[in-house]
């Protein structure tokens, strides 16, 4: 059985990756601390509002102007759970239930813009 020569053990063992020298990574954009503080006051504030209104019809509108109807089902530090209506009720349903909506949808809290409590139009 004839020996493996150097050029074929080079062949059989996988190939070396080339790693790039060691540097700090360079940031190209870092946010102003006084911005991010009150950013975060912002967002629990958000925060607050939503879980005291859990399981409220409201109207959220974002910073991108959209504008959502739905009943507040969850709400965790970065995010506020919406159940929104994906058709009209059956007539056989005699009271309210928000978990009957099959969509939840998360926004972000620091994405809202305002929060309106509504009337709901099932009572």
């Amino acid at each position: 059985m004839p020996e493996n020569s150097n050029e074929d053990r080079q062949m059989q063992q996988p190939p070396q990756q080339l790693q790039p020298p060691q540097q700090p990574p360079q940031i190209i954009y870092k946010a102003n601390p006084s911005i991010v503080e009150h950013l975060k006051r912002l967002r629990d504030e958000a925060y607050s509002v939503c879980e005291k209104h859990i399981h409220k019809y409201v109207q959220i509108q974002t910073m991108d102007g959209h504008v959502i109807q739905g009943v507040i089902v969850s709400v965790d530090h970065k995010h506020v759970y919406l159940s929104v209506p994906t058709s009209l009720m059956s007539s056989r349903q005699f009271f309210y239930n928000p978990f009957y909506y099959s969509t939840v949808i998360p926004l972000v809290l620091f994405d809202l813009l305002a929060i309106s409590l509504l009337r709901p139009w099932f009572i």
